[in-house]
């Protein structure tokens, strides 16, 4: 996780913009890759989450050994305590 301007960070309040840079490297060959993440509260239930499909960025195929990587940008919602 990053603040807008590059700093790594590790604890975010809640209306501060946020970029998620995510890594990967493909072991298998993939048509159609997405890369997502999806945020969740101590508990396991589901608070917000993104993929490059569903933000309308889709990614072109990738062959083994590849490496992907996708960014996203958010405002991190106020959370309840817990």
């Amino acid at each position: 996780l990053e603040t807008p301007d590059g700093q790594a960070t590790s604890v975010i309040a809640g209306g501060e913009r946020v970029v998620l840079r995510v890594e990967v490297e493909v072991l298998g060959g993939v048509d159609s890759p997405i890369i997502g993440f999806i945020l969740k509260d101590r508990l396991g239930q589901y608070l917000f989450g993104c993929n490059t499909w569903s933000a309308g960025r889709p990614l072109p195929p990738v062959a083994p050994g590849e490496v992907l990587s996708g960014t996203f940008e958010f405002d991190m919602p106020a959370l309840a305590g817990g």
